[in-house]
């Protein structure tokens, strides 16, 4: 019986694919490691997370608790879990909300899982979840600040001058920040 599977051998295009595949794709994960998967992405601007993360309470135990544990990561500077852990709760509280039991998202619940979403390597995500806190509160300098730093960072400076501009206007702890930043601009 042995005798017959040494018999079978496979067609010599065959092998070539079964070895040149793996190597291909060996190659292009080295390739991305060592040059970088995210190319020009703009100034190099840094995007420091602000200190404490403060989401406020909703009043309901689980999501609270979510919101703890997501407070606790990204203080840790672990934004995936983060990142995993507000968008499950964002979730029910929209869904409560849906339902009455909730009058809407916490203040800082979106600004904190768009940095962590950015942080962990999908900026546009982290920009949209941004720029809808920004579109709730749309006097509130932090949202506008850290919307300028992230899309400067992407290397998009048209847009961050007009976030830096909000900031400037609306005054506030991020005013003379944006002034400067307009005049490296």
């Amino acid at each position: 019986m042995t005798g017959d599977n040494a018999q079978k051998r496979y067609h010599p295009a065959f092998r070539a694919l079964s070895w040149g595949v793996p190597l291909a794709a060996l190659a292009v994960i080295a390739a991305l490691l060592f040059f970088g998967a995210d190319g020009d992405r703009g100034s190099g601007v840094e995007v420091s997370p602000p200190t404490p993360a403060g989401i406020s309470s909703v009043g309901f135990a689980e999501i609270d608790s979510i919101i703890a544990g997501a407070t606790e990561a990204f203080e840790k500077r672990d934004y995936k879990e983060s990142a995993r852990l507000l968008s499950r709760a964002r979730f029910f509280i929209h869904s409560g909300i849906s339902e009455g039991r909730f009058g809407g998202v916490p203040r800082n619940l979106e600004l904190i899982l768009g940095l962590s979403e950015f942080y962990r390597g999908y900026p546009l995500k982290g920009i949209l979840f941004v720029t809808s806190a920004a579109e709730v509160e749309p006097q509130n300098e932090t949202y506008a600040w850290y919307l300028g730093l992230m899309h400067l960072s992407e290397g998009n400076k048209k847009d961050a001058r007009k976030y830096f501009e909000r900031t400037a206007a609306l005054g506030g702890i991020y005013s003379d920040s944006s002034k400067t930043m307009l005049e490296e601009m």
